[in-house]
């Protein structure tokens, strides 16, 4: 089955992100069946932006949700929607704040031969690290 292209986007369709991301934080804590995913990201509305309000989603797939944290307080539904595809967070809010989302990922199917080589590797000597990386 051939995937669809993806959609042009022109110059003059470009609109600025309704949200920008200070500083990002993501730990990978490898385990041999399953890899837990957890990001600490500090957003704020981005003045650029004409959509005020705006949800704040996120794309994945193949993901299970372990939690949700804003400003350190766990969010529970209808705070934020779920679907096989996205995170949505229909009223973040309108100043500063930080975000905490873990996931766990277990399906290795959609990664490349060589992520899958690296994970193979990386599980057969049966010890978990933790790899964090930080942007900012």
């Amino acid at each position: 089955m051939a995937q669809d292209a993806p959609a042009t986007i022109h110059l003059k369709d470009y609109r600025p992100a309704p949200y920008s991301i200070g500083e990002l934080s993501l730990n990978f804590s490898l385990e041999p069946r399953t890899t837990r995913v957890t990001s600490r990201m500090d957003i704020k509305p981005n003045p650029a932006s004409t959509e005020k309000n705006a949800a704040l989603v996120f794309s994945g797939e193949k993901l299970k949700l372990i939690s949700v944290k804003l400003d350190g307080k766990k969010l529970e539904a209808p705070a934020f929607l779920l679907t096989d595809h996205e995170l949505t967070i229909p009223a973040p809010p309108t100043s500063q704040f930080i975000l905490e989302i873990e996931k766990h990922i277990s399906d290795f199917s959609a990664f490349t031969l060589r992520d899958k080589i690296f994970f193979s590797s990386s599980h057969a000597t049966e010890h978990n690290f933790d790899c964090w990386l930080t942007v900012s």
